[in-house]
């Protein structure tokens, strides 16, 4: 964020996975007074009075989605699910994806066989999946 500051970038795009950061709101709030837009994606910062604009996608709808998408053309399924649990935007993916199942007729032919919190890198993710699927 400071080498921003200091390149005097017209605006901040970010996607904060922590909103909560303290560390990053300060940065954002420097970034603001030097005249620096603020543009939030998909994941609320703690003080939403920083963001100039914030754009949020329909997460837990999209999970909901995925899961219509998996029901209609599988009659049964054992899932492994792949987290990024400090991402509100993943965890809504993930909880419209859940009670989409839950809900269906057909959900009790579908089982969670096991949920990993991959942080949203793939460097994480894909020795975590190859060791769950042996």
């Amino acid at each position: 964020m400071h080498s921003f500051i200091k390149k005097r970038v017209n605006a901040i795009i970010i996607n904060p996975v922590n909103g909560n950061s303290h560390k990053l709101n300060q940065a954002l709030k420097e970034a603001k007074k030097q005249g620096i837009k603020i543009v939030v994606i998909d994941s609320p910062l703690k003080n939403s009075k920083i963001a100039d604009c914030t754009i949020e996608s329909a997460n837990y709808h999209a999970g909901q989605l995925d899961a219509k998408y998996m029901l209609s053309r599988q009659k049964s399924g054992r899932i492994l699910l792949l987290e990024h649990k400090s991402a509100i935007s993943g965890v809504e993916r993930i909880q419209g994806f859940l009670d989409t199942i839950k809900q269906s007729k057909k959900g009790k032919h579908f089982k969670i066989v096991k949920r990993l919190n991959t942080y949203g890198q793939s460097e994480i993710s894909l020795p975590l999946v190859k060791k769950a699927i042996k």
